[in-house]
């Protein structure tokens, strides 16, 4: 499915253009900077100039743009960051599945597995995460991680390493800010298990550092985004129609008619919506009775 919504390439709009910009100044090998800032950034025009051109990578954690540098420095950017997409969104099914598996008994009905399986194979056309593949964000890298530091938080639980619970919530952190709070998770899994409050503060330190790192050196170079919560509009409403519709229709799909049109979604989307919600609603229902 990421594929096939990455058919018609990346949608260079918004968030984007700063995650990609920062990702060509590792391939250049200018670490952390951006040629360009999202429409939310507190950089504004003359900092642009002062700076040369070249601002600091100030208003998103430095995961996604390092490692799709890192891997563009070899295949090129764009086909880096449709990898990366690709290999998240199908990592995303397969930690459903095996998340499942893992805690379900060892013999189930083919019913069951069956149901698990079409549920994980659904997410991918969930509206959110569609939207963030047009743009190829870090969002489903940082959903991916979240599934799996939950995968290995409950092994941990069960007995298993601790290891993979760090790194799952270090890269999470890294990817989106909002998973550095996982750390505390953690730490409480980790006092439960060996009832050490000291070891517990000491790892839940670990595991949070990197993202307050690049929260402090961020800050200390200025800039950063003042975005926040504008409430629910019609235009939210649209766009989640509009990105169901994208499926069937490529220019309903299209994020940017949203900012740069009058338009609003065929009227056939929205059938197609409701008709969406309400398959969804009963596979959640379904996955959870089994």
């Amino acid at each position: 499915m990421a594929l096939v919504q990455l058919r018609h390439g990346i949608i260079p709009l918004l968030d984007t253009v700063t995650y990609w910009s920062g990702a060509e100044s590792v391939v250049s090998g200018d670490l952390f900077r951006t040629t360009l800032a999202p429409s939310f950034s507190n950089f504004d025009a003359v900092d642009f100039l002062e700076r040369g051109g070249s601002l600091p990578f100030v208003d998103f954690p430095v995961a996604y743009p390092v490692l799709a540098g890192a891997i563009g420095s070899v295949i090129g950017t764009r086909a880096a960051m449709h990898v990366l997409t690709v290999v998240a969104v199908a990592s995303i099914s397969l930690c459903i599945v095996f998340g499942s598996n893992s805690t379900r008994p060892a013999r189930r009905s083919l019913t069951s597995i069956a149901m698990v399986t079409g549920f994980a194979a659904m997410v991918p056309f969930l509206p959110a995460v569609r939207l963030v593949t047009q743009g190829t964000l870090s969002e489903p890298l940082f959903i991916m991680c979240v599934l799996a530091f939950v995968l290995s938080l409950a092994r941990f639980r069960a007995g298993g390493s601790w290891t993979p619970v760090v790194v799952f919530v270090i890269a999470a952190s890294l990817l989106r800010f909002l998973g550095a709070p996982l750390a505390v998770l953690a730490g409480w899994e980790y006092f439960r298990r060996t009832k050490s409050a000291t070891r517990s503060a000491a790892w839940t330190t670990i595991m949070v550092l990197p993202a307050g790192l690049n929260v402090l050196l961020a800050s200390s170079a200025g800039g950063g985004h003042s975005a926040g919560w504008r409430g629910l509009d019609r235009i939210d409403i649209e766009v989640f129609v509009r990105s169901i519709g994208g499926w069937f229709d490529a220019t309903q799909g299209d994020i940017r008619r949203t900012y740069f049109t009058t338009d609003g979604p065929a009227w056939w989307s929205w059938p197609v919506a409701i008709a969406v919600i309400a398959i969804m609603a009963a596979a959640v229902i379904a996955v959870a009775r089994h």
